[in-house]
């Protein structure tokens, strides 16, 4: 098995040190680079060639969400893994919009991050239980008002059995061309079913899909 190239940006170097040995200890992953803040990784990274970043959100000088808004200058699509100490209101749309592929609070087990490290090494996303529910909390709060909300056992009654599916096949991180070539359909039925199913959760992107199907236990 080919393995999965980590560059690590965090600015703590006690936990730096700890996800180096976290990732030595499993040989699907090769830390390959490191730096303690936005500005000397990006430095790093327009010269390297990572699978997945493992970023630190909250850093003095340059942080994630900049950090993030810089990289996909350089390298758009690349994988993305979010670790926190906590998910601030103002940042998770901002992070959204961005397209991240996972969030993992740092008080988790270190285990949760490896599940989280192989699933960005399969092309799939991964949000912990915790984060998945914050996200989903937060995107009622900021888009729907209390009274409009639907119940979650509402829009999952709702869905059909094929939105379902793809609602599944995004959170593992396939495209639209994958979702057609795995249902054999066009992907133009794809992206009908993709809009009708984010119009019933009450979401607007592909993210907040992952978001809502761990919120919800879809997955």
């Amino acid at each position: 098995m080919k393995q999965a190239k980590v560059f690590i940006v965090e600015d703590n170097l006690i936990f730096r040190m700890g996800l180096k040995e976290l990732l030595s200890q499993d040989e699907r992953f090769l830390c390959i680079g490191e730096a303690d803040n936005g500005l000397n990784a990006l430095s790093s990274l327009s010269r390297l060639e990572p699978d997945i970043v493992l970023l630190d959100l909250e850093m003095p000088r340059f942080d994630g969400v900049q950090f993030l808004r810089e990289l996909w200058t350089l390298r758009r699509g690349l994988r993305v893994l979010i670790l926190s100490q906590d998910s601030p209101k103002h940042r998770i749309q901002e992070l959204l919009d961005l397209g991240i592929d996972g969030h993992i609070m740092k008080v988790e087990d270190s285990s949760e991050i490896l599940r989280g490290l192989h699933a960005l090494a399969e092309g799939q996303k991964y949000f912990s239980a915790k984060m998945g529910e914050r996200y989903y909390d937060l995107l009622r709060e900021y888009r729907l008002t209390a009274a409009a909300a639907p119940s979650t056992e509402h829009v999952v009654a709702k869905l059909s059995p094929r939105e379902k599916q793809i609602a599944l096949l995004i959170a593992e991180g396939k495209t639209n061309k994958d979702m057609a070539r795995i249902l054999e359909c066009s992907e133009h039925t794809i992206k009908c079913h993709k809009a009708n199913l984010m119009r019933k959760m009450g979401v607007q992107n592909s993210a907040e899909v992952v978001a809502w199907t761990s919120r919800v236990r879809l997955l």
